[in-house]
């Protein structure tokens, strides 16, 4: 009788050669290792290689913060520049290193006697080390470069190719794999250079040109004008080394002189979307080569690190940076530290522990809490309406009983919820009209007719149809000056206290009424009124790269914290109107001039004026608000602060046990720019997921003011997450300034991606959030 042993056999997806078998790992005695082989052999021979996507150990290590640190690593440059050369365009192959300095010569910090000298510029210096670091990634065969143009204001982005994360499963080797990835910016502060690392992880294709082509079009691909692909090149060392172009290029053979040898087609490397990748695992999928994974919802999960988890993860990678970055540039060495840089490295550290109170009461500025619940629960809200709200409930028919009972338990509450008189010290006036699916156009048709004088707001059902889309039935309703809320299924079968007090919360502040503000006796230093802005953009036509149609958004603060209203430029999207996007400076400054004056009637003595923006302000853009507010207030000072979330600095504190920065922490960098932590640890936040945000703040003012102090901003930064109105929790990332005009911009593109807007008379409510 034999003795049967249970082997585990790990399949590695269907045979793509015989359709019927299963990729199977053997081992071969005669090569010593493990091969891939159809499980139909001999009928179907199919064999190959077996490879071993090596996990990462950065991925799950952690450390244990001992000190308030960064991701900041310091880049030693000896003997320091103390001066720069310039030299015209025709001296450029002499001075590889060179960075432009403006459209006809460079810049450089090689000494020459043939170079006129400059004074040092560390911007100048930062270019030249973004070229000498693009170089050395380039060269080095473990690294893959994404980003075309590295420079700080970016998101320069470098791929590890040989650091494999096994999260997708064998089956997924041929075809797609994790990897480790980073970003980085070049950094200046009080005489030193820093490299900030932020971990990430991407999926990369694995399938060269030739694999491609068995399965997919490679024409398809091909007649993509700006996809890029990896190449692999070989050198006369008898290896090969890593190179980018475009994948049309390598694929004509046109690559110029310098790449004259053809190209194999199995060392071409397709460099595809994240979206393209995703629409091959579906067809991958469905013949049952890999199992379906949603690649985005993957690489959320496991992005979402702790505070000692990524920085672990970045000491890891500036190993690997530091390998092939320490070097020389001329008679320059550049070598970079693999110790963090500490926070009082910089000019100084930020520690606002206290939460801004926040009022409850129009008239009594007594009724005061630092937390929302509390306060509403306590006081009610800040404005304290006379009359009603008017409530439409357009619902389906067969949800009407779920309606009903949700809507009761809105007016009158359930569990820590208290019902909406308690809280917001008015009633809910509702009204039903119910829907059948076919009839949802013409009963919404009817809506718009008649509700906006009838109704503060509309609460509405989708129907069960492709056409009529949230942002279909959010556009209609406005349009016709009728402020809505969208109530999924899910929002009335699953209620809870949570559910009802954000839902509740949604209604007050659409129907136009203040539920908080910020707590006056808490006066904010050197601000009389807040202006955010953003931009809503649209290619539209011709394929061409300009932005046609741009619409600025603005939402106006007092300096308590009260939103006043919202302004855009609607009228420039009647029919025939184009307004480009490299002409918007000239049209925002209007708008903000329209917004002071309408500040001035309610607060006659303005003068410092804050504008937020979540890009980098252009002095086009500058000067056109500015001219425009001096019309009005010839006084005026105006600040230009540029807020950010999308860059690589992180800050870590050993007080927190996962090392996160607390709420209220940063560091100033010089006297213009600070960095702030708005979502770690606080006294109203003891949980946090992943690593808390930290906002990279920038102000410019004009007139020019040398007394300005940038941790003034910082306070406004602490008080203006507080401005959440879509959550009882009221902290957010962005300030409300930013928050507000960001999703009202997005709101908009959505609007005209249908053909759907309009210029909507609503200003005075945020019928958007």
């Amino acid at each position: 009788m034999t003795n049967l042993q249970s082997v585990n056999i790990e399949d590695f997806g269907s045979c793509d050669k015989c359709g019927s078998g299963r990729m199977v790992k053997k081992f071969s005695s005669k090569n010593n290792q493990h091969f891939l082989s159809c499980n139909q052999y001999p009928r179907c021979k199919n064999a190959k290689p077996f490879r071993v996507n090596a996990p990462s150990t950065s991925i799950t290590s952690t450390v244990e913060v001992k000190d308030e640190i960064t991701n900041l690593f310091k880049i030693n440059l000896s003997p320091f520049p103390r001066n720069l050369y310039i030299l015209p365009e025709a001296l450029k192959a002499e001075f590889p290193e060179a960075a432009y300095y403006d459209r006809t010569n460079l810049v450089t910090i090689r000494h020459d006697a043939r170079l006129r000298d400059l004074p040092f510029n560390a911007e100048k210096v930062k270019q030249i080390l973004y070229r000498y670091i693009r170089h050395k990634f380039s060269q080095h065969s473990g690294f893959a470069v994404l980003t075309k143009k590295f420079s700080e204001d970016k998101v320069n982005e470098v791929i590890l190719p040989d650091t494999s994360h096994p999260s997708l499963g064998n089956s997924y080797l041929e075809y797609l794999k994790i990897c480790q990835a980073f970003r980085f910016a070049i950094h200046y502060s009080e005489g030193q250079f820093y490299l900030s690392v932020e971990p990430t992880l991407r999926v990369m294709n694995q399938m060269s040109a030739a694999t491609f082509s068995q399965l997919f079009s490679i024409d398809t691909l091909k007649k993509r004008e700006d996809l890029e692909c990896f190449y692999f090149k070989e050198t006369g060392k008898a290896g090969k080394v890593r190179r980018k172009s475009l994948l049309k290029d390598v694929l004509d053979g046109s690559l110029g002189s310098n790449e004259s040898l053809p190209i194999k087609a199995a060392d071409i490397i397709p460099i595809l979307s994240l979206s393209q990748m995703q629409g091959m695992v579906s067809w991958l999928a469905e013949r049952g080569k890999v199992g379906f994974i949603d690649l985005n919802a993957k690489l959320k999960e496991l992005t979402l690190l702790k505070s000692n988890e990524r920085i672990a993860t970045s000491l890891a990678v500036v190993k690997t940076i530091q390998k092939a970055l320490n070097g020389r540039i001329a008679s320059t060495s550049v070598t970079l530290d693999l110790q963090p840089a500490s926070q009082s490295d910089f000019q100084q550290k930020i520690n606002i522990q206290a939460e801004p109170n926040l009022r409850f009461d129009s008239i009594q500025d007594s009724k005061k809490s630092i937390k929302v619940k509390e306060g509403l629960a306590q006081f009610g809200a800040y404005d304290k309406p006379h009359n009603p709200i008017r409530i439409l409930f357009f619902h389906a028919a067969s949800a009407t009983e779920r309606i009903r009972q949700f809507a009761s338990l809105l007016q009158n509450g359930e569990g820590g919820y208290y019902g909406f008189e308690r809280h917001f010290h008015t009633s809910l006036e509702i009204s039903y009209q119910a829907f059948e699916d076919v009839t949802f156009g013409v009963d919404l048709s009817k809506i718009t007719l008649h509700s906006a004088d009838e109704n503060d707001l509309v609460v509405y059902q989708l129907p069960n149809s492709q056409i009529y889309t949230k942002t279909v039935v959010q556009a209609k309703l406005i349009n016709s000056g009728i402020v809505s809320q969208c109530v999924r299924e899910a929002t009335v079968v699953n209620v809870n206290q949570y559910t009802l007090w954000n839902f509740a919360l949604d209604l007050f502040v659409k129907a136009g009424y203040t539920p908080w503000t910020l707590y006056p006796n808490e006066r904010l230093p050197n601000v009389d009124l807040f202006v955010g802005m953003s931009y809503s953009s649209k290619n539209e036509g011709g394929g061409g790269s300009k932005l046609l149609r741009t619409l600025a958004c603005i939402n106006v603060f007092s300096s308590d914290g009260e939103w006043h209203q919202t302004y855009y430029n609607s009228s420039s999207f009647e029919e025939g109107e184009k307004f480009d996007f490299e002409q918007r400076g000239k049209n925002v400054g209007q708008l903000i001039q329209e917004a002071v004056i309408a500040a001035q009637r309610e607060q006659s003595t303005l003068k410092k004026i804050h504008i937020h923006y979540n890009k980098l302000f252009s002095k086009e853009e500058m000067h056109s608000i500015y001219y425009a507010v001096t019309e009005v207030i010839p006084d005026a000072i105006l600040y230009f602060v540029s807020i950010a979330g999308n860059h690589t600095v992180r800050l870590f504190n050993p007080n927190n046990k996962d090392g996160s920065q607390h709420r209220g922490g940063g560091i100033v960098v010089n006297e213009r720019q600070l960095y702030y932590c708005p979502s770690g640890y606080s006294q109203i936040k003891t949980t946090v997921r992943g690593t808390p945000v930290i906002l990279r703040v920038r102000v410019q003012t004009m007139p020019e003011q040398y007394d300005f102090d940038i941790r003034d901003t910082a306070y406004h930064m602490q008080a203006l997450t507080k401005l959440n109105y879509k959550s009882t929790f009221p902290l957010s990332t962005l300030p409300a300034t930013i928050a507000f005009s960001k999703e009202l911009a997005h709101t908009v593109n959505e609007f005209r991606a249908i053909n759907q807007f309009t210029n909507i008379g609503v200003r005075n409510r945020l019928w958007w959030i």
